[in-house]
């Protein structure tokens, strides 16, 4: 009786199959660690401000800021002064006008303990 005819087909497809997988995601994941550099993941721009003293670099962010949102709101075909810009200290919330009773005790009928 030729029980075991398949075993060598069984254990290529159990075992050594998934290894190859595992293989070519490990070295997927060491092509992609080498070929990127740890200076090309960071911009340009970063590290020049890096090296700038703060005012210009919140000029900068400010000015570039300014570009994103006129390149968003001409691109909706509405103009920035429909939107709502954010007061830069919000008052805090009035008090309440009348507050509200405390409520009632709750008595309980009956003269029991």
């Amino acid at each position: 009786m030729r029980l075991f005819t398949n075993l060598p087909l069984i254990l290529l497809l159990v075992v050594t199959w998934p290894m190859v997988l595992l293989g070519f995601l490990k070295a997927a994941e060491w092509l992609e660690r080498t070929t990127l550099a740890p200076g090309a993941v960071v911009p340009r721009r970063f590290r020049r401000m890096k090296s700038a003293p703060p005012e210009q670099v919140e000029a900068m962010v400010l000015k570039e800021t300014a570009e994103v949102v006129a390149e968003y709101w001409s691109a909706t075909g509405e103009s920035p002064s429909k939107a709502v810009a954010p007061d830069p200290a919000p008052a805090p919330p009035p008090p309440p006008a009348n507050p509200a009773p405390a409520p009632a005790p709750v008595r309980r009928a009956g003269g029991g303990s």
